[in-house]
């Protein structure tokens, strides 16, 4: 039984079926809230609850755009590693 928001957190966070978006979504929610908390706090900027909820929706679906072309670079990145090693061992059965 969850019986804190630390504890409702590290559920949600860690728990092993979540997906990736449901953690990023929750952890962009909490820097964007974060960073409003800042903003209202030092700068006296009005924020807007509604807007920080809207923002954080592209913002996690920019942010798992961009994971993928990691993964996808660096894949990409191992194959090419690969075969330049096999046609390192080929050149050395040649000679």
């Amino acid at each position: 039984m969850i019986s804190s928001f630390e504890e409702w957190c590290w559920e949600l966070m860690f728990e092993e079926e979540k997906e990736d978006f449901v953690k990023s979504l929750i952890a962009n929610m909490c820097w964007m809230i974060w960073k409003e908390r800042c903003k209202f706090e030092y700068q006296h900027v009005q924020v807007n609850p509604i807007l920080v909820g809207a923002n954080a929706m592209p913002f996690t679906n920019h942010f798992l755009q961009l994971q993928l072309k990691k993964k996808h670079w660096k894949d990409l990145q191992i194959d090419v590693a690969v075969e330049a090693m096999n046609i390192g061992e080929l050149q050395m059965q040649i000679f």
